[in-house]
């Protein structure tokens, strides 16, 4: 009798999980790898999480050298903040309320005399205070 309850209620986790996109278990480090692949931005070279914890995310966008430009970076940066606020709401968070810190950055990879560098293109952070995502182009910091 028990394993039939473990079944059902496995199967109910994984409808639960599969309607909503994200299943309500999910670590930080996992959400932001399923935010990642769940929010294709085919524009940049790659996306990384370099910060995932209760509080804080952290992601670069990195575009190949000539390929980044503020407006790339503004609409690719938004759309991982968004994304990862939609996935946190989904499992029952309130950013505002729980103080949420959500950073994307925008960097162009460029050569140095030396060595690989990055250009920074502006970054989008998601404001609690406001409960608004917003963007800072670098001659604004």
């Amino acid at each position: 009798m028990d394993t039939i309850f473990r079944r059902l209620a496995g199967g109910l986790a994984f409808a639960l999980a599969s309607a909503g996109g994200y299943a309500a278990s999910l670590t930080p480090p996992e959400l932001a790898a399923e935010v990642i692949r769940s929010t294709p931005i085919k524009s940049a070279a790659r996306v990384e999480a370099t910060v995932a914890t209760d509080a804080r995310y952290t992601y670069f966008v990195w575009y190949k050298q000539g390929e980044g430009s503020v407006a790339k970076a503004r609409a690719d940066t938004q759309k991982l903040v968004r994304a990862t606020l939609s996935a946190l709401v989904k499992q029952g968070v309130k950013p505002a309320e729980d103080w949420k810190f959500i950073h994307a950055h925008g960097v162009e990879e460029v050569r140095g005399e030396t060595r690989k560098m990055a250009a920074e293109l502006g970054d989008a952070a998601y404001n609690f205070t406001t409960d608004q995502i917003e963007f800072k182009p670098p001659s604004l910091k």
